[in-house]
């Protein structure tokens, strides 16, 4: 096999939507709890998680309504605390009082 070729195979295996993601934004009750650089992983469809140093995000898109849910807590292992029913707008999921966002 030639390696342009398996460099090839090797991009088109990758994880779809995690390279393309380059910035996140966590902010909750006007708290900016992630702003920069960031962990992204899709799951489970459309549903999607962010994670910054300390604080991490879910959205569940597939679902309707669709909800958002974070750990409230830079030492909780669980987002247990709910965001609320979201709406989309570009690139972030958003409440009055709770903002997810994922940027390429």
């Amino acid at each position: 096999m030639r390696p342009a070729l398996v460099v090839l195979l090797l991009v088109a295996c990758a994880p779809a939507g995690a390279a393309e993601i380059s910035r996140c934004v966590l902010q909750v009750g006007g708290v900016t709890y992630i702003d920069g650089p960031c962990d992204y992983s899709a799951f489970n469809g459309a549903n999607f998680q962010i994670s910054g140093k300390d604080y991490f995000a879910y959205v569940y898109p597939s679902n309707e309504p669709v909800m958002g849910y974070w750990n409230g807590d830079p030492q909780a292992t669980h987002a247990h605390d709910p965001l609320g029913e979201l709406h989309r707008d570009g690139a972030c999921w958003l409440n009055d009082q709770a903002k997810v966002c994922a940027y390429r």
